[in-house]
């Protein structure tokens, strides 16, 4: 990765998170499970040959055997993000995660 795990993981703080834990690091791919606006989410950041792209998916869809690297990148569930750094990432992921609580939490209390 680019960043320290630290240093990462306090950009997600700035971002909204209120805390974000490391799950797994690889030398191309580190997963966190954090809380963000009260919902737990699993954010993996995978480093490719010309971009950094990221994978959120909400950790109640995903059983935590399967809170790996490998596992998230082929799983069909999530929403990815890709940009070309890591900085742009974060604060797309901040964005895209606002969005994306906000219709799944709505649209779960239309239905319930």
């Amino acid at each position: 990765m680019i960043l320290t795990i630290e240093e990462l993981r306090k950009m997600m703080i700035d971002i909204g998170f209120e805390k974000i834990y490391l799950v797994e690091e690889e030398p191309n791919c580190v997963v966190y499970i954090g809380i963000y606006k009260g919902k737990e989410i699993i954010v993996t950041i995978f480093k490719g040959i010309s971009a950094v792209y990221a994978k959120m998916i909400p950790a109640d869809l995903l059983p935590t055997p399967n809170w790996h690297c490998h596992y998230i990148k082929y799983s069909p569930i999530g929403w990815y993000i890709f940009s070309s750094s890591i900085s742009d990432l974060v604060m797309r992921l901040g964005k895209k995660l606002s969005k994306i609580i906000e219709l799944k939490y709505s649209y779960n209390s239309l239905i319930n």
